[in-house]
C-alpha cells in the first residue's frame, strides 16, 4: 500500500513538471535564443558598416556593451551608433562611445533615425570645416534650438550644410547661423523659403555692388523708420525678398522679433542640452531596459 501511494505521488509529480517546469525550460531558452539573435544582428550590422574583425570587433563589441547597460535603447540602435560613427568621423575608443553615445540621445529626443542624423550632421560639420571635437557641442545647438523655436533639427542641419557658404559670406558662424534659422521658423517663415529670400536679396545687393549686411540693415531701419509708409516699407520688401515670404519678414522686422544687425547665439548657450533633456525624460521602465540589455 505504501509503496502505491508513493508511486501515484510520483507520477502526478511528473505530470506537474511536464506541464509547468518543462514549459518554463522551453520558454528560457526561447527567450535565452531570442536575446542571442539580437546582440547577433547588432553584432553583424557593425562588422557590414565597418568591416571589422579581431581585436577591432571585440573593442567595438565592448563598446556597444557599455552603451546597452547605461542607455536604454536596443542595441541594434547602439551597433548602428558605434558603426555609422566609426565609419563617419573615423574615431575609436573612448571618443567612439562619447559620440555614439550623444547620437542615440539626440535621434531618441527629436524622434529622427539615429544613422540619418550622424550623416546629416557629419556633412554639416565638414560644409563649416569643424572638427570632430566639435560635434557633442554641435547636437546641442540643433537640439536647442530646435527647443527654442520649433524648428526640425535635420531641417536645420540640411539648410545649414547646403548654405554654408552663404552664411559664411553673411559673417555668421554656425551658431548665429543654426540661432538665425530657428528664428525664421519660430516667426512662421518656413526656414528654407527665408534662405531662398536672402538669396535673392543678395543677387540684388551684387547688382547693387554693396554687401548683403549693408541692404539688410538699411531695410530694417527702414521699417523702423515711422516716416515711411506701410505700402511702401511692403513694396520694398517684395522686392527684396521675392514673392512668397517677404510679408511674413517684414511683420518680423516691424514687430521686433527678427533683426539683421543684431544676430546673436553661442555654442555655450546650448551646453549640455542634450545630456540634461535625456536625463530628465528618464524613468523606472528606462532602468529596466538597460537592465534587460545587461
Amino acid at each position: 500500500d505504501k509503496v502505491s501511494a508513493v508511486g501515484e505521488k510520483v507520477s502526478s509529480l511528473g505530470d506537474t513538471m511536464t506541464s509547468t517546469v518543462t514549459a518554463g525550460i522551453v520558454a528560457g531558452a526561447t527567450a535565452s535564443v531570442k536575446a542571442w539573435q539580437e546582440v547577433d544582428e547588432a553584432i553583424d550590422d557593425v562588422i557590414k558598416r565597418t568591416g571589422a574583425s579581431g581585436k577591432n570587433l571585440e573593442e567595438y563589441e565592448d563598446i556597444i556593451d557599455s552603451i546597452a547597460t547605461t542607455v536604454p535603447t536596443d542595441f541594434m540602435t547602439i551597433a548602428q551608433a558605434v558603426g555609422q560613427t566609426n565609419t563617419r568621423f573615423d574615431v575609436t575608443g573612448d571618443t567612439l562611445e562619447e559620440l555614439s553615445t550623444a547620437f542615440i540621445k539626440f535621434a531618441e529626443l527629436n524622434g529622427t533615425d539615429v544613422v540619418s542624423s550622424i550623416d546629416t550632421v557629419s556633412s554639416m560639420m565638414k560644409a563649416w570645416g569643424l572638427d570632430t571635437n566639435k560635434t557633442v557641442d554641435v547636437l546641442n545647438l540643433l537640439n536647442g534650438v530646435g527647443q527654442q523655436t520649433g524648428a526640425s533639427v535635420n531641417t536645420l542641419a540640411d539648410l545649414m550644410q547646403n548654405n554654408a557658404l552663404f552664411f559664411k559670406e553673411f559673417n555668421l558662424d554656425v551658431a548665429q547661423t543654426a540661432t538665425f534659422l530657428g528664428s525664421l521658423e519660430k516667426n512662421g517663415i518656413d526656414a528654407s523659403v527665408g534662405v531662398t529670400a536672402l538669396r535673392t536679396t543678395m543677387t540684388k545687393a551684387q547688382d547693387e555692388g554693396v554687401s548683403l549686411s549693408k541692404v539688410l540693415m538699411k531695410y530694417q531701419w527702414m521699417v523702423q523708420n515711422a516716416g515711411i509708409s506701410e505700402a511702401d516699407k511692403l513694396a520694398r520688401a517684395q522686392e527684396l525678398f521675392g514673392g512668397k515670404a517677404y510679408a511674413q519678414i517684414y511683420n518680423a522686422i516691424s514687430e521686433g522679433n527678427l533683426s539683421f544687425t543684431n544676430i546673436s547665439g553661442s555654442m555655450s548657450d546650448f551646453r549640455w542640452s542634450v545630456e540634461r533633456t535625456f536625463d530628465a525624460t528618464l524613468d523606472p521602465i528606462d532602468e529596466f531596459t538597460t537592465a534587460m540589455n545587461d
